[in-house]
């Protein structure tokens, strides 16, 4: 929960609320105060100052907290606080149900668990296999970004409580789990496997547009003015863009996706040769695409410069998608749908993408910037071109990117998929500093934000490269490959198509992932959200082969598997062996033509999972 004293107000806005309040009998001071509640009770006009003890809940909308007076001008309504009664009313209840719990296991002679031991341990932390976790949001290691459930690592300590009493009370021996096997993920309940993720009734692409490569070639208009601005120097600097299309196309209503090029703010041009590589591919799969410069340069010495740029590339960012509503309602040269308009981008450019989607109020970065800065700057929209005109978007894709906080990322925000690489050493895949030894800024990374999706129910796809560095798909055609599907899969989803399926493993095979479909609240959520998991094997591995193969391959492990099993495409276990091997022969009888899924345990507890491909 939110503590009950968490309105923080300088002098101006403490003075500003006593205006409003001093007249009810309540005043505030500089520092922290009570938040302001609703509540029928408290006289006439209904309002009054939380208590120690009163629970301002997670769901609170944070954005309205900061950007909208919500729980000072506004006082916070009855849905989002517990109040003192309800505290109290609500633990009768919690008593008596526990009371009829203990009744029933003593009767049945069943084992006792008292989990609020388990929970009143969390606060101050403990010790375990000489890890400390605690309760403590969100480094504790225990409870997922929602704040509210455990995470798996949390539901395995949980686990422990159970067989403690079982064994207590059976005398039996059941061993502990180590819960330092679970990752700290914080997903709720997820199907391992390659999944489809559909929404609603969708409808196959016209003869695989947008799945495949449909288009042989491309067509590119290079250096497309899209607007003009301030640069970082003090010059006024020209903004282009190279557009991509299907040759030949005749579609009238396209897919556009906006590709921004990585560089930290200081380098990097739209002819990047990743935002190249995917302009072109996604060009011959029938979208329209644009690679897009935008103002570079600040000075690196703190974190105020840094945000700067940042404002910088959102605002021009901004610009370029207002370009296309314009010409949707102009001249349609381009012949845009301007209700499929998507963003995206390596590194920096991810970065500048995820900022335009989910940062939309000025109020959340002035921790960095005061307001006037912010309006000599020209605001979140700016002033880089095609005023008057929309700058929405349909979703973002994050390649190696981060968000200032993934707070900013709410209920009803557009979706998003992320890759990202957990050895990144530029833009953390969880929070750190971007480019360390500068120590500029701090930035939640794809992993944080998947999470943060997921609790809020934002559909999230996320791709782990385990054990990779920054965005290592430039360079490499494997992770480019992987990359390119990955997204692909995203697209074809968000578009409403259900031809492409969700095939994407194209990296070496130390760095397989387990790929998995995720309920982000325990039940189905509006839109599926995927989660990459990546595997706990370190430097192990293990390979396939042939594979392809017509029905025989042959298994073989560096070190000792414990457990082995295959799965369909639809998640059905077709054979699953448990011993001590390192080589396992699969021949399964009767096996279709199709992609199916080897997934082992090693004696350590590490798993992996294999495609195996039956032609």
């Amino acid at each position: 929960t939110i503590p009950y004293n968490g309105l923080k107000l300088d002098e101006d806005k403490a003075a500003s609320l006593n205006q409003i309040y001093n007249p009810l009998g309540f005043s505030f001071v500089v520092g922290e105060n009570p938040f302001m509640i609703a509540d029928p009770n408290a006289g006439m006009f209904g309002v009054r100052p939380a208590v120690p003890g009163e629970k301002i809940l997670l769901s609170a909308p944070l954005d309205s907290v900061k950007c909208h007076q919500m729980g000072s001008v506004f006082p916070f309504r009855n849905e989002f606080v517990l109040t003192q009664d309800e505290l109290t009313s609500l633990q009768i209840r919690i008593d008596e149900f526990n009371a009829i719990i203990r009744q029933k296991a003593t009767t049945y002679g069943f084992a006792l668990v008292e989990t609020d031991n388990f929970y009143s341990k969390l606060p101050s932390g403990f010790a375990f296999n000489g890890v400390t976790l605690s309760a403590k949001f969100v480094s504790g290691g225990v409870f997922s970004l929602d704040g509210i459930h455990l995470n798996p690592r949390g539901n395995a300590l949980l686990a422990n409580e159970f067989i403690q009493a079982i064994n207590v009370k059976f005398k039996s021996n059941i061993p502990l789990i180590n819960a330092l096997f679970y990752p700290m993920k914080h997903i709720y309940t997820f199907a391992l496997l390659a999944v489809f993720a559909f929404k609603g009734l969708a409808q196959p692409c016209l003869n695989g547009r947008y799945a495949s490569e449909v288009f042989p070639n491309y067509t590119l208009t290079s250096n497309i003015t899209y607007g003009s601005n301030t640069s970082f120097s003090g010059s006024t600097t020209t903004l282009k863009l190279d557009f991509y299309e299907p040759t030949g196309d005749n579609e009238v209503n396209r897919p556009l996706i906006l590709w921004v090029h990585g560089g930290s703010f200081l380098g990097g041009s739209k002819t990047d040769p990743d935002m190249t590589a995917l302009s072109q591919r996604f060009a011959r799969k029938g979208y329209a695409c644009a690679s897009v410069d935008y103002r570079l340069g600040f000075f690196p010495i703190d974190s105020a410069n840094a945000v700067k740029a940042v404002v910088r590339a959102v605002q021009d960012l901004r610009a370029a998608i207002r370009f296309f509503y314009k010409d949707k309602q102009t001249t349609d040269t381009y012949r845009i749908d301007t209700n499929r308009i998507y963003i995206g981008g390596s590194s920096a450019g991810a970065i500048t993408s995820l900022h335009v989607a989910y940062l939309d109020n000025e109020c959340e970065i002035s921790d960095y910037l005061n307001q006037n800065t912010i309006n000599q700057l020209g605001g979140l929209e700016g002033s880089s071109g095609n005023p008057g005109y929309s700058s929405d978007v349909k979703g973002v894709i994050n390649l190696c990117g981060a968000l200032a906080k993934y707070v900013w990322l709410e209920a009803g925000d557009v979706p998003m998929v992320s890759i990202h690489g957990t050895a990144d050493g530029t833009v953390k895949y969880n929070r750190g500093i971007v480019n360390p030894g500068t120590a500029l800024m701090y930035l939640d990374g794809s992993r944080m934000l998947h999470e943060r999706a997921c609790a809020v129910n934002v559909s999230s796809d996320f791709y782990t490269f385990s054990g990779a560095g920054h965005c290592p798909y430039i360079g490499n055609a494997a992770y480019m490959d992987t990359t390119e599907r990955f997204i692909r899969d995203f697209m074809v989803n968000q578009l409403g198509c259900n031809e492409a399926p969700l095939q994407v493993a194209n990296v070496p095979l130390q760095q397989a992932i387990l790929y998995a479909s995720t309920y982000c609240d325990g039940t189905p959520a509006n839109e599926t959200c995927i989660a990459g998991i990546e595997e706990e094997l370190g430097n192990e591995s293990a390979v396939i082969y042939p594979n392809p193969s017509t029905g025989f391959s042959m298994f073989t492990a560096e070190n000792t598997v414990h457990h082995l099993a295959v799965y369909d495409a639809l998640g059905r276990q077709l054979y699953n062996v448990t011993g001590l091997f390192k080589e396992k022969a699969l021949e399964i009888e009767n096996l279709q033509k199709g992609t199916y899924w080897v997934r082992f345990q090693l004696e350590n507890g590490s798993v992996g999972v294999k495609q195996w491909v039956i032609h």
